[in-house]
Parts: C-alpha cells; sequence; structure tokens
C-alpha cells in the first residue's frame, strides 16, 4: 500500500469545451518515485457547487429603464444592506460580529448601472463581481471593504469609493476599474489580472488613489490618468508582475 500525503500532485482534465485545464483530484497515496501508480482522490463536485451557490447573495439587475438610480445602503449592526431601484431591492449580507464568512458575494448585471453607496459597508469576505458596465460613487464620503472586486472581460467599472486604512482593494478579471473616487484613499490596491486606471479627484490637494500599490499575475496593468495619483516608494510587484504605465507630461 502507498503511504498517505498531506500534500501532492494535482489530477487535471483539459476541458475540451472551454479549453481549459481543470483541478478533478490530488494525490492520496504515493507509492514513491519507482512505484507504478498512485491513487488519487477526485474532488466532490457537487459538494464544492453547493459551497459556492450558498457564497452568494442573489444576481442584482439594474433596470436601464428606470430614471433612479440603485441606492445601498448598510446597518453595520446587523451586517444585513439593502441595494433598491424603485420597487426593486436586494438583500446582501457584510461581517457581523466580527465573522467575515458572513459576508456573501454579490453578482451585478445590467447594462450601464449606477449605485450610490449611502453608509460604510464591511463585506467581510464577500466580493463584487461585474458583468456589466457600472458606476458606483457616494454622496457623503461612504467606504467600501471586503473581498475585492471582479471585472468581467469587456466590462468597465467606475470606482468612486475610498477604502479604509490598513486594508487592500483586491482586483482581479480581465475587464477594467476606474479608480475616481475623491480625495486621500487611505486603502491600498492589490491587482492580479485585468486594468486598472487611476484618475481620482482632488479633495484639500490631496488626490492619493491609493496609499499602497501591489501588481501580479503577469498580465496586470496599472495606468495613471491623473496628477499625484500614488507615491512611486508605494509600488511594488508581485508574482509574474505586471506593468506600471503613467503618462509623461510634454513641456
Amino acid at each position: 500500500m502507498g503511504r498517505w500525503v498531506t500534500a501532492g500532485r494535482h489530477y487535471l482534465l483539459m476541458i475540451l469545451s472551454v479549453k481549459k485545464w481543470s483541478l478533478a483530484g490530488v494525490t492520496l497515496h504515493n507509492y514513491g518515485v519507482n512505484g507504478y501508480r498512485n491513487n488519487w482522490l477526485l474532488l466532490p463536485e457537487d459538494y464544492i457547487r453547493n459551497i459556492i451557490v450558498a457564497d452568494f447573495d442573489p444576481i442584482i439587475s439594474f433596470n436601464k429603464n428606470s430614471k433612479e438610480h440603485m441606492s445601498w445602503t448598510y446597518d453595520a449592526a446587523k451586517g444585513v444592506g439593502r441595494i433598491q431601484q424603485d420597487d426593486q431591492q436586494f438583500v446582501m449580507h457584510g461581517n457581523l460580529n466580527g465573522n467575515l464568512n458572513a459576508g456573501k458575494n454579490l453578482y451585478f448585471t445590467g447594462e450601464n448601472g449606477i449605485i450610490d453607496l449611502k453608509d460604510n459597508v464591511n463585506q467581510g469576505a464577500g466580493y463584487l463581481q461585474f458583468a456589466d458596465d457600472y458606476t458606483v460613487t457616494t454622496s457623503n464620503d461612504s467606504s467600501w471593504s471586503g473581498g475585492g472586486i471582479i471585472v468581467n472581460y469587456g466590462t468597465t467599472v467606475k470606482w468612486g469609493i475610498n477604502g479604509v486604512s490598513g486594508d487592500d482593494l483586491h482586483k482581479v478579471g480581465d475587464g477594467t476599474l476606474i479608480i475616481n473616487g475623491t480625495g486621500k484613499n487611505e486603502g491600498g490596491l492589490k491587482i492580479g489580472a485585468g486594468t486598472v486606471i487611476l484618475e481620482q479627484k482632488a479633495k484639500n490637494n490631496d488626490s492619493t488613489a491609493f496609499s499602497s500599490i501591489n501588481i501580479s499575475g503577469g498580465n496586470s496593468r496599472v495606468k495613471l490618468s491623473g496628477d499625484n495619483q500614488i507615491i512611486p516608494d508605494n509600488v511594488s510587484w508581485g508574482f509574474r508582475g505586471g506593468i506600471f504605465r503613467y503618462k509623461r507630461k510634454r513641456h
């Protein structure tokens, strides 16, 4: 009998319909370097799928035919918020009593969506995913923190929300995230895919888009489209790196 292993090789399958490799299992027993086979533990697909579904709140769909924007309110004491447009209301869940897993993921659809954030939101481990173009803004300097933002391919999200000190905004997905909040953003940025454009607007002569930026993943791009967006010494690169681009002024 082979020996038990706590970490080993992955068992990968090529999904021909989408031309991507998929993790099918991991090594359970290893028969040594000269062994003729391994025993594999296949992943419980239905169990994993159910866990993923349970981590999402209902899909949020913006009605482009409405004259009203979406309004996002949040009760931090209850860890529950509401995103409302006309008579349409979506309930979301965030961090509750320090339990980050109480926060659920939100999936946004609907063309040219507009959201006005009314309260500070701590979404815990929950993230935001955008399948269509959206503009997220605040009229009262409300902040957002959570598991990050996924912007799908071909999609652009204008993000006018500042983060909080000690927390990083994690951005993945092949789409574009435009940072166009106001004043100094105390939060940082970690980008692992796609494009982030910095267009932070000045308040009290400060237009710092992020306290720090870390670029990784290989196909990540950060572009400066405004002045004084980031302190250069606070930009770093992680695994596989990425591109940091700025516009040089012509005199």
